[in-house]
C-alpha cells in the first residue's frame, strides 16, 4: 500500500502543477481516482473455477465496503472521464475526482485482512 499511495499521490500532484501551468493557454487537466472495478483480474492465473470463486468474493466484499454497496463497473469511470472532459466542468481543473461508491468515506480498517482470509479459505490454504 505505501508504493500505491506514493504514486496516487504524485498522480494527484502531477495533475495540480499541470493544471496551473497550462490553464493560462485554456487547458484544463483533472485526474480521476477510481475505487474498485469490476474486471477479472482478481481470479488471474488461477483456473477458471477459482477465479470465478475468486472473483466473486471480491466483488463482494468490496461492495460490502462501500456507501453505495455495489462494485464499480467500467462504465461509472468512463462517464465521470466524460464529465470532465464536457462543457459541464468547464470551471474544474486540478481536480482529483473520486469515483468509488463512497469506499474512501467509510473505508473499514480490516478489510484486506477479511479479504484475504476469504480467498485463503476458496484456496484451501491456511490464512496468515
Amino acid at each position: 500500500m505505501p508504493m500505491y499511495r506514493a504514486a496516487k499521490a504524485g498522480v494527484i500532484s502531477f495533475t495540480q502543477v499541470s493544471a496551473i501551468e497550462l490553464g493560462k493557454h485554456g487547458i484544463r487537466v483533472n485526474c480521476i481516482s477510481p475505487g474498485p472495478v469490476e474486471t477479472n483480474l482478481p481470479g488471474a492465473g488461477f483456473p477458471p473455477e477459482t477465479a470465478t470463486k475468486i472473483g466473486k468474493a471480491t466483488s463482494r466484499l468490496l461492495a460490502e465496503m462501500q456507501i453505495l454497496t455495489r462494485i464499480g463497473k467500467p462504465r461509472d469511470i468512463a462517464n465521470a472521464a466524460v464529465f470532465l472532459a464536457s462543457d459541464r466542468a468547464a470551471q474544474i481543473t486540478g481536480h482529483n475526482l473520486i469515483v468509488d461508491g463512497g469506499l474512501s468515506v467509510g473505508d473499514k480498517i480490516d478489510r484486506m485482512e477479511r479479504m484475504g482470509a476469504e480467498i485463503q479459505a476458496i484456496l484451501g490454504t491456511p490464512s496468515g
